[in-house]
């Protein structure tokens, strides 16, 4: 069954209030921001934060953490059902961080919404400008 982003939302937001937190409290505890949060229960419209997707499996998991809910409740709730669908996420999560750099995405935000994508994009960046280098050493010099 495919995920529903607003049935996650409210289920977060329950979650939230039965640990008694305001959003701005339970996002500092996960690592995003207060609007992120937000955006993901579905109390401000999308706007930048475009949810076209559901949270990435380390965001769910850091949500689940700041409201001391049950990972595995929430991972399903967000459609991850199984590793399959866990490495697939992982997977998709390595391009994305290029995706979402070259599309104007702050990658601050991304560095506080999904670390684990900053971390890949950071590394792939350091591996091309290290590629790059080593050809510039090794090409001949013209004239």
């Amino acid at each position: 069954m495919p995920a529903d982003p607003v049935a996650f939302g409210r289920r977060l937001a329950e979650l939230r209030e039965a640990a008694g937190l305001i959003p701005a409290q339970a996002a500092r505890r996960a690592g995003v921001t207060a609007a992120y949060w937000s955006v993901i229960e579905g109390a401000l419209p999308q706007g930048r934060h475009r949810r076209a997707s559901m949270p990435r499996v380390p965001v769910v998991r850091a949500l689940a953490d700041a409201v001391d809910a049950d990972k595995a409740e929430l991972l399903e709730l967000a459609g991850y059902t199984d590793d399959a669908d866990l490495e697939r996420a992982r997977v998709a999560r390595l391009g994305t961080g290029i995706q979402m750099a070259a599309s104007g995405i702050d990658l601050e935000e991304l560095r506080l919404v999904d670390p684990e994508a900053y971390a890949n994009l950071e590394a792939q960046a350091r591996f091309f400008l290290d590629r790059a280098r080593r050809q510039a050493r090794t090409r001949p010099q013209a004239g």
